[in-house]
């Protein structure tokens, strides 16, 4: 089977939604749209883009597109961008949340979600359950009532639920950074609260084998496929870490948990290798076009033990991608960025997937690496997933 017809519930030409603030997501992520669907149609995809009517209730607009769904081989989701600029808000909420309400029932499997509230595999910690069910280890979690109930291990990572690109993440090393970060008192009479159950997840953190911290990004698409994968390094050395301090006087509109004046400092390390972090890529199955792999990159992968000069992604680790993304697939995933983690034993882990991830993998196995427009990496990212789609195998 290739892909032949691909419906689209918003406008992916509107870019306002995120120009003006209102999208967590990164604006290279989002242009990617306005170039993806196009590319589709030009590879010769039949491309709808649905019309949306201002007032117009949930359920005629059910009985409207559940036939073009029907019809469709893939469809392409998110509520907050369903109608935007059409209607009045409060209305552009509940349309959209019943057409997301009839894809969720009746088309799932053959949908993508992006940023959905409504689907569960958003939160990091069902769809670490899900990778689980698919045979992937996953690093020991808890909520943060259960973490505070256990013996506290350490070191753990503290990260949000459901934000991607790395921000939000704190590396607990020491018992009174815990004993700060969740004490209540200090966050008395300012806008910030303790991690929270539902908010946040612990997970326990996994030793790398290099100096530089590290983690595998790979992009598959849900009928398995893998269409790049590199590996990412943090731009920082375990050997040289040293704890964040931001100098004071402090208030809270300040880095609460780095300056040294404020009562939640932490003292903490920067331990993340995510590109929007400052990290780099390495990349994985190189061809002419990939970016050059250098002497600190050949020393990180020697550590990995992959081969310094022409890196494959280990069949292991491959295999358990691809079974991970069938799994999602099953709950609105066509496309994603897997996060994994190898530890000194060589052992690998899940540790998320991102819906919605960045194009700048294949700037690195296809443009040298080299290009920093963001628009230029949107478009050549949207080039190389469409490529992948057509050959749609679902």
């Amino acid at each position: 089977m290739t892909l032949k017809k691909v419906v689209v519930t918003f406008d992916p030409g509107n870019t306002d939604i995120f120009r003006q603030g209102f999208m967590r997501y990164n604006e290279e992520t989002y242009v990617k749209d306005t170039y993806l669907f196009p590319e589709l149609k030009r590879l010769g995809v039949d491309v709808t883009i649905l019309e949306h009517e201002a007032g117009e209730s949930s359920s005629d607009a059910a009985q409207r597109f559940g036939p073009v769904f029907e019809a469709a081989d893939l469809i392409f989701h998110e509520s907050r961008r369903v109608a935007y600029g059409v209607g009045a808000k409060e209305w552009r909420g509940e349309y959209a949340k019943g057409i997301e309400e009839l894809i969720q029932r009746d088309f799932l499997k053959k949908s993508h979600l992006i940023g959905s509230n409504g689907n569960p595999i958003a939160y990091k910690h069902n769809g670490s359950k899900l990778a689980s069910d698919a045979g992937a280890l996953i690093p020991a979690q808890w909520n943060p009532s259960e973490y505070l109930a256990s013996d506290r291990p350490l070191p753990v990572v503290i990260k949000p639920v459901s934000m991607n690109g790395g921000s939000q993440i704190f590396f607990l090393d020491r018992a009174e950074q815990v004993a700060t970060i969740f004490d209540d008192e200090k966050y008395k009479n300012n806008a910030f609260f303790p991690p929270t159950d539902g908010f946040n997840i612990i997970q326990k953190f996994v030793e790398t084998p290099s100096d530089h911290f590290t983690h595998y990004r790979i992009f598959t698409l849900g009928d398995g496929r893998i269409i790049g994968a590199v590996l990412h390094a943090s731009s920082n050395k375990k050997s040289g870490l040293k704890r964040l301090a931001e100098p004071g006087p402090f208030d809270w509109g300040s880095h609460i948990y780095d300056n040294v004046k404020s009562p939640l400092y932490l003292g903490r390390f920067d331990i993340v290798s995510n590109v929007a972090q400052g990290g780099f890529q390495i990349p994985m199955n190189p061809n002419r076009e990939s970016a050059l792999i250098l002497g600190t990159d050949q020393r990180i992968l020697t550590a990995h033990n992959l081969d310094q000069y022409h890196p494959q992604l280990p069949d292991a680790l491959a295999a358990q991608a691809t079974n991970v993304a069938k799994a999602f697939r099953q709950h609105g995933v066509v496309y994603g960025g897997q996060d994994w983690m190898q530890d000194k034993q060589g052992n690998f882990y899940f540790i998320e997937i991102n819906e919605y991830p960045g194009m700048a993998i294949f700037n690195t196995l296809y443009s040298g690496g080299q290009e920093t427009d963001a628009e230029f990496i949107a478009q050549n990212g949207a080039k190389h997933l469409a490529r992948g789609l057509v050959e749609w195998s679902g």
